[in-house]
């Protein structure tokens, strides 16, 4: 039975590959202990709220050319992604034309009759 060193986890990243996974802090480590039994990990529950993509990655084992992970259980309460767009229009400055007020368009008919 081999185990792993460590377990980095990161989470809501999409650029994660073997260059970037050195250079950043992760969300969570965990020491991983060399057992055949079922170990639970607990997770910081701050850190892994609102988890869209979660990424593992495991370093080193413990010197074996083989690894092998025969189970991996995750508990939390389910969510549904919200994704919903935002319609946002900025304004480098305002035109009068697009924001009219009742005021401004009795002042209009006045000045046309």
């Amino acid at each position: 039975m081999t185990a792993f060193p460590f377990l980095f986890s990161f989470i809501n990243r999409d650029d994660i590959d073997f260059s970037t996974v050195e250079r950043i802090t992760p969300t969570q480590e965990w020491d991983l202990v060399q057992t055949g039994e079922l170990v639970e990990y607990q997770t910081k529950m701050t850190k892994m709220y609102n988890v869209r993509n979660l990424t593992l990655f495991i370093p080193d084992n413990y010197g074996d050319d083989l690894t092998r992970i025969s189970f991996l259980g995750f508990k939390g309460e389910w969510m549904a992604v919200r994704r919903d767009p935002i319609i946002t229009i900025y304004e480098a400055s305002a035109n009068p034309a697009d924001h009219k007020t009742p005021a401004s368009e009795n002042r209009i008919q006045h000045g046309i009759q």
